[in-house]
């Protein structure tokens, strides 16, 4: 005999509701060949996620529901996916921004590599870095810390009930300052050792101008970049670590009672 699968109304508003919320985790997510992926590779993440927290679906009646009302509760679970996404891509867009400014200080940003899922020319450092953190956000468990605070959201949080503050607002605004704050900090001292170097043939250069140092340069300041990065990288755990336990806490503020 056949057997016939019977999804009621509810199921399926409670579906699409989850959906939108975690696909407004993905929509700035910057996992390496996932933001620059196929769109199928994308949405079948999101539909993953959203089947691991079917025990946690809300029961929504749609004999009380408007067509207004239900798009109102997709935006709202919209904005809080993003919000979401959002603290997330501070912490890896905190290894990039340092990968990019290494590359512009030393010159790698001439010599690239072509990304196999866009085609596109991108820095040798800015993969690496986001390589490293992808593989961190793997290694801490942040990604189950995030499927465990969606959890969380969808008891305390039921659809349509997230309304984003101006305090809020400003917080997740201060937060994002992290990518250039803890990003420089990290960049700094292949930074401090590049102007030294530059400084340094400069002066040789004045006092003898016959030699010919500025062919020496570029090998120079890209020796020293990769020898120094390749020591910062030892740091880059406990900077991840630190940024997801921000992460998480600013991701708990935007449920009622925090954590």
């Amino acid at each position: 005999m056949p057997v016939e699968f019977a999804i009621g109304t509810s199921t399926l508003l409670s579906f699409l509701a989850v959906l939108v919320r975690v696909s407004g985790v993905f929509a700035f997510l910057s996992l390496p060949g996932l933001k620059e992926g196929p769109e199928p590779i994308k949405a079948f993440f999101a539909l993953s996620f959203t089947l691991a927290l079917m025990p946690m679906w809300p029961a929504m009646p749609p004999g009380s529901l408007t067509t207004g009302v239900y798009f109102g509760w997709i935006a709202s679970e919209a904005a809080f996916g993003i919000a979401v996404g959002l603290c997330l891509a501070v912490v890896m867009e905190v290894f990039l921004l340092t990968a990019q400014v290494l590359s512009l200080q030393s010159g790698l940003s001439y010599a690239s590599s072509v990304d196999p899922n866009s085609l596109a020319d991108s820095g040798a450092l800015t993969l690496t870095a986001n390589l490293t953190a992808g593989l961190l956000l793997f290694a801490t468990g942040l990604h189950r810390q995030i499927i465990m605070a969606l959890a969380r959201s969808l008891e305390v949080l039921p659809p349509g009930t997230f309304v984003i503050q101006r305090a809020t607002l400003l917080d997740l605004l201060q937060y994002s300052g992290a990518i250039f704050s803890t990003g420089l900090r990290l960049a700094l001292p292949v930074m401090a050792f590049l102007f030294m170097l530059d400084m340094a043939l400069s002066l040789l250069g004045r006092i003898n101008p016959g030699l010919q140092l500025f062919s020496l340069s570029f090998p120079a300041k890209i020796f020293l970049t990769l020898f120094i990065y390749s020591q910062v990288l030892a740091l880059f755990p406990r900077v991840f670590e630190r940024l997801a336990g921000s992460c998480m806490t600013h991701i708990y503020r935007l449920l009622p009672g925090g954590m």
